[in-house]
């Protein structure tokens, strides 16, 4: 009976042995071989499906990745253009109200008004040129009123006017300080003495220009 149960252990134990993987003995292995056995199998399909398991998640992670991307870009994409919409209705309604006032203003104008010596003048130096030119009428022509300057009365009178469609100066307006009706009306002769102006337009339209500048009045 002892030995019937020694045997039954020594059956159970070998096949305890034949299922556990062991590591073969380095000093006997045969170093120009290589030794493939069941552990070497097992660990190279536990490799190759720890491999396929990264590259499953890898390439979910790029898919994710690519699908928030094209998300991303889409409303970028929306986004520009509801801006560059935006802009062109904002451009388009400015437009729209330049077009139906009465006056435009001078720097809001395309075309502005010109004094003939300026027609030839590229078009980012035309208002330099307009500006030079009414300085220099302003200064040929300027008579400072003598009961004016006998009773030292000086100051600004900020003048505005229009340049009419056919290139008339028209609606002259005048603002200054107390007691300055002399100094007002000196400003008025001299901005109703420009010459014709080549009128201003927009949009291929001559339109009504409005344009506006002080004049000092300082006793010597």
């Amino acid at each position: 009976m002892k030995h019937i149960f020694t045997f039954f252990l020594f059956l159970t134990s070998l096949s305890y042995a034949q299922e556990k993987c062991e590591t073969p003995n380095e000093n006997i292995q045969d170093l120009n071989t290589i030794s493939i056995t069941k552990c070497s199998i097992e660990d190279v399909k536990e490799a190759l499906e720890t491999e396929k398991v990264k590259e499953i998640s890898t390439r979910k992670r790029h898919r994710k990745l690519r699908k928030t991307n094209t998300i991303s870009a889409k409303l970028n994409k929306v986004e520009e253009i509801k801006n560059k919409n935006s802009l062109v209705e904002k451009l388009n309604l400015k437009e729209d109200i330049l077009t139906s006032l009465d006056k435009v203003p001078f720097h809001l104008v395309e075309q502005i008004p010109l004094f003939k010596e300026c027609k030839k003048t590229p078009i980012l130096q035309q208002s330099k040129c307009f500006e030079k030119e009414m300085i220099k009428h302003i200064v040929r022509n300027f008579d400072y009123p003598k009961e004016a300057l006998r009773k030292k009365i000086e100051g600004k009178i900020l003048v505005q006017f229009t340049i009419d469609k056919k290139g008339n100066v028209v609606d002259i307006k005048k603002k200054g300080p107390e007691n300055s009706e002399l100094l007002k009306k000196e400003a008025h002769r001299l901005i109703d003495a420009l010459p014709k102006f080549i009128p201003g337009s927009h949009k291929g339209d001559f339109v009504n220009v409005k344009y506006a500048l002080p004049i000092i009045f300082r006793v010597p």
